[in-house]
């Protein structure tokens, strides 16, 4: 862990997003865990300047965004098997 001491929240944010847009074009698939309340405003302050991390960060949510559909229309397709069977088989629905 690094530990990085900066004079400002705004320095903070500035740094943070820069490391959090750098994460996320590294490996689109990123998942992102930021604390609520009024820490990480300063990291949202700069996305709002910086359009290039906002832009990363944007294509992280579209991604996110776009898994949760598949997997629930994937979900709601899956129904177990009418046969019977030791394997217990399940089949997907396309109808």
């Amino acid at each position: 862990m690094e530990i990085i001491i900066l004079p400002s929240p705004a320095e903070v944010g500035k740094l943070a997003a820069r490391r959090i847009a750098q994460l996320i074009q590294r490996d689109p698939a990123t998942v992102l865990g930021l604390a609520t309340g009024s820490s990480p405003l300063a990291i949202y302050a700069e996305f709002e300047v910086n359009f290039d991390v906002t832009l990363a960060i944007s294509a992280l949510l579209v991604l996110i965004s776009a898994v949760l559909l598949i997997s629930l229309k994937l979900t709601s397709l899956w129904q177990p098997s009418e046969q019977i069977s030791p394997s217990r088989f399940a089949r997907l629905s396309w109808s």
